[in-house]
């Protein structure tokens, strides 16, 4: 059966193929099943379908560069990267941490993200 286009969007935004409507385990041990902690779970995670699954690295890929299964360099400094998708496409990805922790790309499981924080 066929999603339309309103149901593909909404599972794109606001769902979570892995961890589902609450959250995994980490997030939430006791198992609560309400709508607080649904709530709660997609505004720590939101567009994680988006993210793994829209524009993701197609699986299976392959992992190239520096660190190519970490997302910073274990000694600080740049991590350049580029995953291969199964499609044969390259997805990029670039991360430095030193006085800030930036990253932008697709990361070590195949996801996009983007991160700009100040490093303590």
């Amino acid at each position: 059966m066929r999603m339309t286009a309103s149901k593909w969007i909404a599972w794109a935004l606001f769902g979570n193929d892995e961890d589902g409507i609450y959250g995994d385990a980490s997030f939430n041990p006791g198992g609560r099943r309400d709508r607080i902690t649904a709530v709660r779970w997609w505004v720590r995670n939101p567009f994680h379908n988006l993210t793994f699954h829209v524009i993701g690295v197609p699986r299976p890929f392959v992992s190239v560069g520096d660190f190519p299964n970490d997302v910073f360099a274990p000694f600080g400094g740049w991590n350049r990267c580029v995953r291969i998708g199964a499609n044969g496409r390259r997805y990029p990805f670039l991360s430095y941490i030193g006085r800030c922790k930036f990253y932008v790309g697709w990361r070590e499981r195949g996801n996009f993200g983007i991160k700009l924080t100040r490093n303590r």
